[in-house]
Order: C-alpha cells, then sequence, then structure tokens
C-alpha cells in the first residue's frame, strides 16, 4: 500500500511526515530516498519525547541511508500548538533549543523550527526568532471570509505579513490547499 501511494506521488519531490509514530519514518524512508525525494521529518508535540524522535529518525536513517542525513531538509518540532493554546511560545522555543541539541548529537545540523498559523507566528516573534526559517499553515478556506477564487491571493498576502514579523527568514508554506467536497465555513 505505502509503496503504491508513493509510486503516485514520485513527482513531488518534498514529504513532510508530522510525527516519528506508527514506525512512519522506517516505513516510508525507502520509498522517499527511491523517488529520491526530500522529507521533511516532524516531531508532532511534547508528547512524542524529543530523544524518542530523534533516536527513530537515527535508527531508519541508520537503516536506510548510511546514516546520512541528507534526505532531510527540514525537522518540525510541532504543529499549531501555540494557535490551539496547547503550548505557549516560551515552551515551543524551549522545545526547539531541545530538539536542535539532541538532533545536533544524532548528526543533524539542517533548519529546526515550529510550525504554526500566520496569526500565531505574528503574535509571538520568539517562535520566528527562534525557528530557521518561518514555518506556517496557511489555509484561506479556515478564514471563512476567503473565497475559492481568491485562496491564492489570500496566500500570498499571508506570506507577506510573515516576510514582515519575521525579517531575514524564508517563509515556507508548509500546509496549504482548499478542499473540494463536504461543509462550507461561515
Amino acid at each position: 500500500m505505502i509503496a503504491k501511494e508513493f509510486d503516485q506521488m514520485k513527482r513531488y519531490g518534498l514529504v513532510r511526515l508530522y510525527g516519528s509514530g506508527c514506525d512512519q519514518v522506517s516505513r516510508t524512508l525507502p520509498h522517499i530516498l527511491k523517488n529520491n525525494q526530500k522529507v521533511i521529518l516532524g516531531i508532532y508535540s511534547p508528547q512524542e519525547a524529543i530523544d524518542q524522535s530523534v533516536k527513530i529518525f537515527k535508527d531508519a536513517l541508520d537503516k536506510h541511508a548510511g546514516g546520512k542525513w541528507n534526505s532531510v531538509i527540514l525537522v518540525t518540532v510541532e504543529n499549531e500548538k501555540v494557535n490551539s493554546h496547547e503550548m505557549t511560545a516560551s515552551n515551543v522555543v524551549d522545545l526547539i533549543d531541545r530538539a536542535r541539541k539532541e538532533l545536533a548529537g544524532a548528526g543533524y545540523t539542517g533548519s529546526v523550527g515550529a510550525v504554526e498559523t500566520v496569526p500565531a507566528l505574528v503574535g509571538n516573534p520568539a517562535i520566528c526568532q527562534k525557528s530557521d526559517q518561518a514555518l506556517a499553515n496557511i489555509h484561506a478556506f479556515f478564514d471563512g471570509k476567503v473565497l475559492p477564487q481568491d485562496a491564492g491571493k489570500f496566500v500570498q498576502s499571508e506570506i507577506a505579513r510573515l516576510k514582515n514579523a519575521c525579517p531575514g527568514k524564508r517563509v515556507v508554506v508548509t500546509e496549504s490547499g482548499w478542499p473540494h467536497q463536504g461543509l462550507t465555513n461561515d
């Protein structure tokens, strides 16, 4: 099943994994490497202990990539936990520091950061300052006031807000899109 799905996705140069649970890193890494894709590894939340997640990453890379981290372009340490009020910006900054230290000990020296919504990043500049890149989920649909045909303009305007709020940081849109079925929003 995984092989079939990765075969369908091989035209995409980048795959994002949100966490380290369910053996997802070791199960997907061979397909990512086979397709010459890059990967964003994720530590979804503090419930996934940093040291355990880094060990999972390292073990999978040792097994499938000769211990090399060159397929990993970014490691994220949480996903919208400030936006959902599950964590404070201070907690996230500490998490980034701890993750960066653990990852360096495992041989990874690339980018590390937290994924948030634009309002959470703009309202908590410490997250931008600590992250190597400004990482944001930008979904026009959830704004509730954007029409489908204006979604691209909305995303561009949010990128501009982030560039202003996170000077000197590369802005990476980690999620975006518009549903093609289901209920409307507002």
